[in-house]
């Protein structure tokens, strides 16, 4: 069975659907003087379908020019060197994002509406569920009875996106090769979630490696 050909009506239709599934994404750009540190957040926020970089910034005479022209719904500052003046930043006019400081201490200081301090101790999930819960620290309240796996079989491209995470592609390199965009491409890991029952990407490159067989793709 062929499954690398590429169906755009199916597109459409995956992409119609992740705008009904999800009631929000959230855009974030990650400012560091670290380009490694910027490259790995960014590798961990591709995990996360609703979760969007919409930008990156390593200088810091820039960072006030990206928020003006991204308004991205949060920031996530390496701040360690304090070489940023995030201050400066949230008390300026027009600043309609959040800010998430990460410093040596932070975590200690306490947070506002409008900065929220993180540190050495904060783990991914954590990270992810206070962009998720607009800032606040709390997980939010999930119904167990919200979410219901869809268990229906799963399309040619879907199967051969599954095929591409399990080797270890990034969806910037499954987009390339699917000729998509990583937005599409992200709007295919969300069905491919719910109909497999997952909760991430880690469980979706287990289930590729372990269970991939040509008869789980549609015809």
């Amino acid at each position: 069975m062929k499954t690398s050909c590429i169906e755009p009506f199916g597109t459409v239709i995956a992409t119609y659907w992740q705008g009904k599934r999800m009631a929000k994404t959230y855009r974030i750009a990650l400012v560091s003087s670290s380009k490694l540190f910027l490259d790995g957040l960014r590798k961990i926020m591709e995990f996360e379908a609703d979760i969007e970089v919409a930008a990156e910034v390593s200088d810091p005479k820039a960072l006030g020019d990206m928020v003006r022209r991204d308004e991205p719904d949060f920031i996530f500052v390496d701040n360690r060197e304090r070489e940023f003046d995030v201050d400066g930043l949230v008390a300026g006019d027009g600043f309609k994002s959040k800010a998430i400081l990460f410093t040596q201490s932070g975590g200690s200081e306490p947070d506002t509406e409008k900065v929220i301090n993180v540190n050495f101790e904060t783990t991914t999930s954590e990270l992810v569920g206070i962009i998720r819960n607009g800032g606040g620290k709390k997980q939010p309240v999930i119904n167990p009875g919200h979410k219901k796996p869809e268990f229906k079989r799963i399309t040619r491209t879907e199967f051969r996106i599954i095929q591409l995470i399990a080797a270890g592609e990034s969806n910037r390199e499954i987009a390339r090769k699917l000729g998509s965009s990583e937005k599409t491409v992200k709007a295919h890991i969300t069905s491919i979630f719910e109909k497999l029952g997952l909760d991430n990407r880690y469980q979706l490159m287990v289930y590729g490696k372990r269970n991939l067989m040509d008869g789980d793709a549609e015809a």
